[in-house]
């Protein structure tokens, strides 16, 4: 993540006016569930949506620390934004085009990791995430885009993609388990 940060900050300083909080890409990722919902049968403007969704993950959190504007309530309101767009997505943007052997261990899990947060912070346990919590979430908006994008060719990806989705939700859990124990 360091590099990335590296590779945007100027161009984030620059370019990104100085009224908009890094909160605000976080709320739009949540907020663009709607039109995708409409758009969930037009390909192209599916898939625009959820890589504009990608776009606002990928420069909350680097904005955030560029400015100085990071905080535990952005933190979780970014992991809430991931699992409100991407569940919302699986379930009512692709509906039945994705199987349910699939989709319900994804939601299933990213509940269990939703839970887990606040008992974590009770406790006062980490909650940072972890490089598995970021790959899930990539591989699960690499399988949304496969299945909006209505291509033969790409839906041939959706059960290793989704698979890939499950395991790395699972080293998260087990990640985030293993942090009550240090």
């Amino acid at each position: 993540m360091v590099e990335f940060d590296k590779a945007v900050r100027r161009p984030l300083l620059e370019f990104v006016p100085a009224w908009v909080h890094p909160n605000h890409f976080t709320i739009l990722r949540a907020l663009l569930l709607f039109p995708l919902i409409l758009a969930r049968n037009i390909p192209w403007l599916a898939v625009s949506i959820v890589l504009l969704s990608s776009v606002c993950d990928l420069f909350d959190g680097p904005l955030a620390r560029v400015r100085g504007q990071t905080s535990e309530t952005g933190a979780s309101l970014d992991a809430f934004s991931d699992k409100f767009f991407l569940l919302g997505a699986l379930f009512f943007a692709c509906g039945s085009r994705v199987p349910s052997g699939l989709a319900n261990p994804i939601g299933a899990l990213d509940v269990l990791l939703t839970i887990l947060r606040p008992i974590k912070k009770r406790l006062r346990v980490t909650t940072k995430s972890n490089k598995w919590g970021a790959a899930k979430t990539w591989s699960q908006t690499a399988g949304l885009t496969c299945v909006l994008s209505g291509s033969p060719w790409l839906g041939n990806l959706v059960y290793p993609i989704f698979g890939l989705a499950i395991l790395f939700a699972l080293l998260s859990f087990r990640g985030h388990l293993q942090d009550f124990g240090k």
